[in-house]
């Protein structure tokens, strides 16, 4: 597989819930390989998350949510083992409950995982920060738990 410098994503997801209220979410990202092995990037993401209606009911539903982060990732793999790491900052503006929000977000993910075999990794990860689209309340979250993946 060759190697690239420079990828760029683009997504988008229209999100249709069972109490009626439906959102667009769009994703848009960018990012530069200034090494290779191990792979180090630095990247900016863009997202756009807008709800038809907040439903009161506790779970984030803002309208016209904007972040724009810069973030800065480290991939090492190995025979045996492999290493994530990745950090980021930024600024996220939103209205929800007829409340405008503005607010400087950080945080960052990590995983470690161990390849017993070639088809089976064992990964202990966690996330956290205070990017309020990052968890289902729009609080700050802390997550860590482990993983399996199998590979056929």
């Amino acid at each position: 597989m060759p190697v690239t410098t420079t990828r760029v994503y683009a997504g988008y997801n229209y999100k249709d819930f069972s109490d009626g209220n439906h959102a667009n979410d769009v994703r848009l990202v960018s990012q530069y390989a200034l090494y290779f092995n191990p792979r180090i990037n630095i990247g900016y993401r863009f997202r756009f998350l807008d709800f038809h209606e907040q439903s009161g009911s506790g779970f984030f539903d803002p309208s016209n949510y904007i972040a724009n982060r810069v973030f800065t990732s480290y991939w090492l793999e190995r025979d045996k083992y492999y290493t994530y790491l990745e950090g980021y900052f930024g600024y996220e503006t939103f209205r929800r409950n007829r409340v405008a929000s503005d607010n400087f977000i950080y945080g960052g993910s990590g995983s470690i995982g161990f390849k017993p075999i070639s088809t089976l990794a064992i990964e202990f990860n966690a996330e956290g920060g205070t990017f309020a689209a990052g968890s289902a309340s729009g609080f700050n979250y802390f997550v860590i738990g482990p993983r399996v993946l199998f590979r056929f």
